[in-house]
């Protein structure tokens, strides 16, 4: 049996958007929510197809699917990624976020 180990801390960022006086959306900041989240390497596979797609696959978190809502951004151990694919890992309840650095 394969236990699941949420050591890992993860801030899930939103990007708020409001309307300007010209009906036009803006930027006007962003929400932080911490979820726990199991950090894993990320596979040849996941590279190659990251590679192909212009990106470089840098990390995998596991996070609970109910704790997820579709956020594109996350920050972790100081650093900021964008969530360039999601993965609904069976009926277990977990989405898998692959992840590659902003930076």
């Amino acid at each position: 049996m394969n236990i699941m180990r949420w050591t890992d801390i993860i801030t899930l960022i939103t990007a708020t958007r409001r309307l300007s006086e010209n009906g036009i959306p803006v930027s006007s900041g962003e929400t932080y929510r911490n979820v726990r989240a199991v950090k894993k390497s990320t596979g040849h596979k996941d590279f190659l197809d990251a590679y192909k797609a212009g990106l470089k696959a840098e990390l995998l978190f596991d996070v609970r699917s109910v704790e997820y809502n579709g956020e594109k951004l996350l920050e972790h151990e100081g650093k900021r990624y964008r969530i360039y694919k999601t993965y609904l890992k069976g009926t277990d309840g977990i989405t898998e976020l692959k992840v590659t650095d902003l930076g």
